[in-house]
């Protein structure tokens, strides 16, 4: 079995992130019908909502797993692309603005 998660903005739809994740592994050649891939919410994050693609391969043994797992990992970013998906940001915040510094002029330094 390989297990694979994405974090997913919470701004987006759940559900078709699911949906999207279970289509990449049912279509990805190599993973077995039975048992059927899955996809569900594991973790309600606080910067993100973590999603997790479940599937079964054949003898992992005779299959280079490294090679399956990055291939998964790029369709499903390339699949989040093509259907305006956004991944959550890899940061905890994403800053914008202005920082002013000014003197205080009680301050005594001297």
């Amino acid at each position: 079995r390989i297990t694979e998660q994405a974090f997913v903005a919470y701004g987006e739809d759940t559900e078709r992130a699911l949906m999207e994740l279970q289509a990449v592994a049912t279509s990805y050649e190599g993973v077995l019908d039975d048992p059927a891939p899955d996809a569900r919410v594991i973790d309600l994050g606080e910067n993100a909502i973590t999603i997790q693609a479940e599937f079964w391969i054949g003898d992992p043994m005779n299959s280079d797993v490294r090679r399956i797992r990055s291939d998964f990992r790029r369709t499903v970013k390339r699949q989040f692309d093509e259907e305006n998906i956004t991944l959550a940001p890899p940061s905890a915040q994403s800053l914008s603005g202005e920082i002013a510094v000014t003197e205080d002029p009680t301050s005594n330094q001297g």
